[in-house]
């Protein structure tokens, strides 16, 4: 795509970017799950999945308003972020462990999906920054440079290939980690309102 077209640049964007980067997105204060522990199998559960796949087995069985009560009622806890009412959530309704089959549940955490490590000289002065979890803000951060160094006017797209990292739990028809992702993006920049 980069080499066939003009408007179409390509960068390799850093790896370990300014924590501020991920404050402006939001990255720092919401890039987290609530997960859930069982603590008879030993296995970590992302708590909102369990309560959706609740709200399915409710729909599946013809009872949509029920399902979509506990979906709601889901978003009003997380949007409150009371993680105690997840957990009775999940208690009320009687969900258990696939593995155990107990409902013996610890606390509902937030769990970062962000991973962080130090920079710094001296460790006492050092700095936290993380690795990035996407990258899309590296194409943000070097709009300009792209745009100077490859002599671009707007309309035009900055395309990246590369690593993002995050300490994913991935929980469908079975759990495993996901820490290594290879993500291709592109950003098409436009004038505002003129799409």
């Amino acid at each position: 795509m980069t080499q066939l077209h003009d408007n179409i640049a390509g960068i390799d964007a850093a790896i370990f970017m300014h924590p501020l980067t991920w404050k402006a997105s939001g990255h720092v204060d919401s890039f987290n799950d609530p997960m859930i522990d069982n603590r008879d199998s030993k296995k970590r559960y992302r708590a909102d999945q369990l309560l959706e796949g609740k709200a399915e087995e409710y729909e599946k069985a013809g009872d949509e308003a029920r399902g979509q009560a506990l979906r709601n009622e889901l978003a009003r806890l997380l949007g409150a972020e009371d993680l105690n009412g997840v957990r009775e959530l999940i208690i009320t309704e009687g969900i258990v462990c696939p593995i155990s089959g107990t409902a013996n549940w610890t606390e509902v955490r937030q769990f970062n999906l962000m991973f962080s490590t130090k920079v710094g000289s001296v460790a006492e002065e050092a700095e936290t920054i993380y690795l990035r979890p996407e990258t899309a803000q590296g194409i943000f951060v070097n709009f300009l440079n792209v745009q100077k160094t490859a002599r671009m006017k707007v309309p035009f797209r900055i395309a990246q290939i590369g690593k993002a990292f995050r300490n994913e739990i991935v929980a469908r028809q079975f759990i495993f980690r996901m820490r290594e992702f290879e993500q291709m993006e592109m950003q098409y920049f436009v004038r505002p309102g003129r799409k």
